[in-house]
């Protein structure tokens, strides 16, 4: 049975994101300006889905009366 491909519209999830940057960190060792903005726009991403979740789990603790 053939995999099935990623669906491009789904969110990415926090590990993806952590190693997309670990390889945009160990491909910066070897210098240029393309590895440095492919980091920066890595490390970028990564933050974003840092501040999504502290959103959701901000959201969801402010309305979750059941918890204490």
């Amino acid at each position: 049975m053939p995999s099935v491909p990623p669906d491009p519209d789904a969110p990415v999830d926090l590990t993806t994101r952590k190693a997309n940057l670990d390889a945009a960190i160990t491909a910066r060792q070897g210098g240029g300006t393309l590895a440095t903005a492919a980091q920066s726009a890595a490390l970028q991403l990564a933050l974003d889905g840092l501040d999504a979740t502290a959103f959701y789990c901000q959201t969801t603790a402010r309305y979750d009366c059941t918890r204490s």
